[in-house]
């Protein structure tokens, strides 16, 4: 329980530095920033305030990590909260650690925002799926952490859709 505490305490203490991103990750100027992360939920979810002239801008707004799935933290198995719990805390890190957020992709729904993250010129979600921290896949984890038997379901489903190579 103190990882957790420690994690959420830091993110709410921290306050990032507005900056323009290195070019390594296909961004312009014109993007929202991050300006504070209010609280990291988990591995793809965060509470932020957004700065910038865009309809996104505003305060403890939810983000979610576009087109990655981490591990739940909650209503799950023991292995995946255990699991998730660590990539919230690698997730604090890397944003403690920022001098800048960029969102690029990004598109407001009903429960909040959804959009890339660029931290500091690198894409969040791209990095943590190539760490294994993430998957592109929609619930990855339940099946392949929690239960054999549904991973063997996905697979299954995945052979018959069409989509394997």
């Amino acid at each position: 329980m103190f990882t957790i505490y420690w994690s959420v305490k830091k993110a709410k203490e921290r306050k990032l530095k507005v900056s323009t991103p290195s070019t390594q990750a296909n961004t312009s100027g014109n993007n929202p920033t991050v300006a504070n992360v209010v609280e990291v939920i988990q591995g793809d979810k965060l509470i932020v305030d957004i700065v910038g002239s865009s309809e996104i801008s505003g305060s403890n707004i939810n983000l979610y990590i576009k087109d990655i799935d981490a591990p739940d933290i909650v209503k799950s198995c023991k292995k995946e909260i255990e699991f998730g719990l660590r990539v919230k805390d690698i997730v604090s890190d890397i944003i403690s650690n920022a001098t800048s957020i960029e969102l690029v992709n990004y598109r407001k729904t009903a429960k909040g925002v959804i959009s890339q993250l660029i931290i500091d010129g690198k894409d969040l979600g791209e990095d943590l799926i190539a760490k294994e921290y993430a998957s592109d896949e929609s619930g990855y984890w339940k099946a392949y952490i929690c239960s054999a038997k549904k991973a063997y379901m996905a697979g299954n489903m995945h052979m018959t859709s069409g989509k394997h190579e």
